[in-house]
């Protein structure tokens, strides 16, 4: 898959992301204390949801809204994606669900792997199956990486310590190297 194709998703939950850590301040202010982990991540998912619906060219899958998982359809390609953290996949695919000993069902939802780290978020595919009847979607494997999306592309440019020194116009201040005026 194309990173190009995830394009329309990676910028909402950039912001979800950004929303999740001003949710958890706003709540240590509130309460002096801060929220468990799983209220942070069930409100990055609203979040999620919330921008889905508003997004042009996704469409929010209902059959997972009561349950806190974001699932949604990319109406340009038709492709369907079921968000999962990086960590729940690792404990899932710990756990050695063994496709071969169930009836199985084949999907063609994929789950879309989200994980955030310092250079940004990290986005990967995996194929799933489903137990016959079941609803639960398991990778078919390892996720595949598909891009990374840095927290911001409009931060300003770092400092370089090669360029020009901007107070060279300022003159003789005193204060070089051995000067005992001061």
């Amino acid at each position: 898959m194309d990173k190009a194709h995830l394009d329309p998703i990676a910028p909402l939950l950039l912001a979800a992301h950004a929303d999740r850590h001003a949710y958890q301040r706003r709540f240590m202010d509130d309460h002096g204390m801060p929220p468990t982990s799983i209220a942070g991540w069930q409100h990055f998912r609203a979040v999620v949801q919330a921008q889905v619906l508003g997004a042009d060219g996704l469409e929010l899958d209902p059959g997972y809204l009561e349950m806190g998982r974001v699932a949604f359809v990319d109406r340009k390609t038709k492709d369907s994606f079921l968000l999962r953290s990086a960590p729940a996949l690792a404990i899932e695919l710990g756990q050695h669900q063994e496709q071969h000993l169930f009836e199985v069902d084949e999907s063609d939802v994929r789950l879309l792997v989200f994980r955030f780290d310092t250079t940004g978020l990290n986005l990967s595919v995996a194929d799933t199956w489903r137990k016959l009847g079941g609803k639960h979607l398991f990778a078919t494997g390892p996720a595949v990486l598909v891009g990374t999306w840095p927290y911001s592309s409009g931060d300003p440019e770092p400092f370089n310590q090669g360029d020009n020194d901007g107070f060279e116009g300022i003159g003789d201040t005193g204060e070089e190297e051995g000067d005992q005026s001061a």
